[in-house]
Formats: C-alpha cells, sequence, structure tokens
C-alpha cells in the first residue's frame, strides 16, 4: 500500500517538477532532492506500520494451533526415485579423485589478432573467428 502511494507521488512529482525551471532552480537537481525526501518518508512510514501491526498482533495459543504448529517428521528409507543416489555417488567419486578436474586444451588457444590456423593467412577474427 505504502509504495503504491509512492509511486504515486513519483509520478506526480515528475510530471509538475519542470515548473521549477521558471523560479531559476535546476529540475533535476529539485527532483532528486525531493525524491530522496520522498523515498525517506516512505520507509519511516513503513517502518511505522509495521510496528503497528507488531504492537496490535495476539498470539493464539490455543489447543488446536498447538497440534497445527507441532513438526512433521518424515523418513524416507531409500532416496532411489527421487534423485539424490546418483548425485552422492558422483560426489564421493570426486572427492575421491581429488576434485574436478580442470579442462585442459588439445590445441593452443588462438588470438583474435593472431593469423587463422585455417592457412588463408587472414586474422582469425575475420577467418574463422566468432
Amino acid at each position: 500500500e505504502e509504495w503504491k502511494d509512492h509511486l504515486y507521488a513519483m509520478d506526480q512529482l515528475k510530471e509538475g517538477i519542470n515548473w521549477r525551471a521558471y523560479g531559476q532552480k535546476d529540475p533535476l537537481l529539485e527532483y532528486k532532492g525531493e525524491a530522496f525526501q520522498a523515498f525517506q518518508e516512505l520507509l519511516e512510514n513503513i517502518d511505522r506500520k509495521t510496528l503497528q501491526l507488531c504492537f496490535k498482533l495476539q498470539i493464539d495459543t490455543s489447543e488446536e494451533q498447538e497440534q497445527i504448529m507441532q513438526p512433521v517428521q518424515t523418513q524416507h528409507e531409500n532416496a532411489l526415485g527421487m534423485g539424490l543416489q546418483g548425485q552422492s555417488q558422483q560426489n564421493a567419486g570426486n572427492q575421491q579423485a581429488g576434485g574436478p578436474q580442470p579442462y585442459e586444451r588439445e590445441k593452443p588457444k588462438v588470438g583474435r589478432n593472431d593469423p587463422c590456423p585455417c592457412g588463408s593467412g587472414k586474422k582469425y577474427k575475420h577467418c574463422c573467428g566468432p
């Protein structure tokens, strides 16, 4: 609610800020200043309304609520159908091998301005490059 009001106020400010130029003031600087002030007011209003709601909060301690709030406990004997078993085996294999191995190139990397390896004599960027 506060955010909607703030956006509406910013739209109104944007529409009327150009009238400040008649008063020999820079409209952009005026807009920045008033927009910052409006944002600070937005934050204060949100804080104030949040505190009001927190003070008005009443906690229901009836038996029905206690039954609802009890933690749900589930046990899975087999995680095979959930896609977790394959991942745990793969992670165990990576840990035994010292982690994932870095990628190694088969051929040396060709720079953009290097001659093209196809033999055309052009630069790589103008021949076979991306």
